[in-house]
This record gives structure tokens, C-alpha cells and sequence, in this order.
């Protein structure tokens, strides 16, 4: 509980599973999870994040101009198990939050 988790670099993770916690992953391809009532944050290129009923997630859609990363467009959800299930990675592709799939 009210612990912290964060990952940087491409393909990496982070993971809080306690309540009122918080994960960030920054990276291209890299993922967040987080427990109930914590948050989730998933920063970079085809970056994702997921949570357990009751978890907020972010995450970020990016275009890579020039070799660089650059955030278009940003998107905060409530997991409520019904636009946004549980335990799901998203995604945020053409402004929508979409489920991941790898």
C-alpha cells in the first residue's frame, strides 16, 4: 500500500500493486499496471497500461518524428469493469483507448 513503481527505457515495466499506489513506465512499447484505487501511467510510443477494478489509468499517444517521441494526445479512465475492464492493457490509438493486443 501507497507504494511507488516506475521503469524507463523501451520495453519496460512497472508494476503497484498495493491500494492508493502508482506505477509509471516511460518508454516506446513499455507497460504500467496498477492495483485498486492506485494509478497507472504509460508514457512513450505504443505504450499501455492496465489496473484492477477501481485503478485510474494514462496513457499517452505518440508520433515518432526525427527519431523523437513527441505526446499528441493524452487519456485518463476509470477501470469500472464495463467501458474499461479489468486487468486489461490499453492503449490510446487515433484519440480512442483501445485494448492492447500483442
Amino acid at each position: 500500500n501507497y507504494s511507488g513503481a516506475s521503469a524507463t527505457g523501451n520495453y519496460s515495466g512497472a508494476s503497484a500493486t498495493g491500494n492508493c499506489s502508482g506505477a509509471s513506465a516511460t518508454g516506446n512499447c513499455s507497460g504500467a499496471s496498477a492495483g485498486k484505487g492506485s494509478v497507472a501511467l504509460a508514457v512513450g510510443f505504443e505504450a499501455r497500461a492496465k489496473g484492477a477494478l477501481g485503478a485510474w489509468i494514462t496513457v499517452t499517444e505518440c508520433k515518432i518524428t526525427d527519431g523523437v517521441c513527441n505526446i499528441i494526445d493524452v487519456k485518463l479512465a476509470k477501470v469500472d469493469g464495463k467501458k474499461v475492464k479489468a486487468d486489461t492493457f490499453y492503449m490510446l490509438k487515433g484519440g480512442k483507448l483501445v485494448e492492447y493486443v500483442g
